[in-house]
C-alpha cells in the first residue's frame, strides 16, 4: 500500500431523514428536490403532481428501487414515503420468511432483530443508488413523542420517527441528516389573577426544520449546518456540501 497515493474521497449526496406531523410539508419538501421519484407506501402526496409509483409492499419496494439501480433514468433523488408505513410491510415479509404470525411472535424481541436483516436490504439498495447513480436519499417519516428513560435524568419524552427504537438508531445512524419538522411555537405565562398562572402556546405559523438535536426531538446532520432552517428544499440546499442536490 502505498500511503503517498491514497485515492481521494468524493462528496457524495445526502441520506435525509424528515419527521414531523401529519400535513406539515414533509411530501412539499421532497417534491421540491431535484428530479424525484417518489416511492408512495402510503398516499401523502394531497394535491402535488409529483412523479411517483405506488409501493404498497416490501417487494414492490425492492422492485423500483432495483430497476432504479439497474436502469438508465433521469431522477436524481429517490424519496420513500413514509419509512413508518414501509416498516409495516417489513414487518410482514420478516414473517413471510420465518412462517411466524406476529412481528412479536418471535419472542424476546427477537423479531425486530430479524426485521433489521431486511431493512439492511433496503439500505444496502440505497446506498448502491447514491453511491453508483449519484441520488440523494431522503426518507419521509411521521413523527411520535417516545419515553426517554435516561439513567442520569428523569424520564422525558422526545420526538422521534414513529418506528421501532431498534430501527431508528439503525436508520438515524446511518444518515447524514436527520431533520425534525414543526410549526414554530413558543410558551408564554400568563398571571390568571387568582395567585394562579397558565402557559400558553403562541404559534408563529413559519414551518422550521430542526437540525440538531436535543432532549426534546431526534435530528442531527454531518455538514455543520445551522441549527435550524425554513422547512424549504432551497434553504436546506444550499447548506449541502454539494451543489447536486439543489433544485434546478
Amino acid at each position: 500500500m502505498d500511503l503517498n497515493n491514497l485515492p481521494k474521497q468524493t462528496t457524495k449526496p445526502a441520506r435525509i431523514l424528515i419527521h414531523g406531523t401529519e400535513g406539515i410539508g414533509k411530501t412539499t419538501f421532497g417534491f421540491c428536490a431535484p428530479s424525484p421519484l417518489f416511492l408512495q407506501v402510503e398516499d401523502g402526496a394531497g394535491q402535488l403532481d409529483l412523479t411517483g409509483i405506488k409501493t404498497p409492499t416490501y417487494a414492490a419496494t425492492i422492485e423500483v428501487l432495483e430497476a432504479l439501480a439497474t436502469q438508465d433514468h433521469a431522477f436524481k433523488t429517490v424519496v420513500i414515503d413514509t419509512i413508518d408505513r414501509l416498516e409495516e410491510e417489513v414487518h410482514k415479509e420478516t414473517c413471510r420468511r420465518h412462517e411466524k404470525k406476529s412481528i412479536e411472535a418471535f419472542g424476546f424481541g427477537r423479531g425486530y432483530v430479524e426485521a433489521g436483516y431486511v431493512w439492511r436490504e433496503i439500505l444496502n439498495l440505497l446506498d448502491y443508488l447514491r453511491d453508483e447513480k449519484g441520488m440523494t436519499i431522503l426518507l419521509v417519516a411521521h413523527t411520535t413523542p417516545t419515553r426517554i428513560n435516561d439513567p442520569m435524568h428523569d424520564a422525558y419524552d422526545s420526538w422521534s420517527p414513529r418506528m421501532h427504537k431498534k430501527i431508528v438508531g439503525e436508520i438515524v445512524a446511518w444518515c447524514d441528516v436527520v431533520g425534525f419538522a414543526e410549526v414554530e411555537r413558543f410558551t408564554k405565562k400568563e398571571d390568571t389573577g387568582f395567585k394562579t398562572t397558565r402557559t400558553r402556546v403562541i404559534t408563529k405559523g413559519e414551518r422550521i426544520l430542526h437540525l440538531e438535536g436535543n432532549a426534546a426531538f431526534v435530528a442531527k446532520n454531518r455538514y455543520s449546518m445551522p441549527a435550524a432552517l425554513p422547512l424549504d428544499w432551497n434553504a436546506f440546499a444550499e447548506h449541502l456540501p454539494s451543489n447536486d442536490t439543489k433544485e434546478e
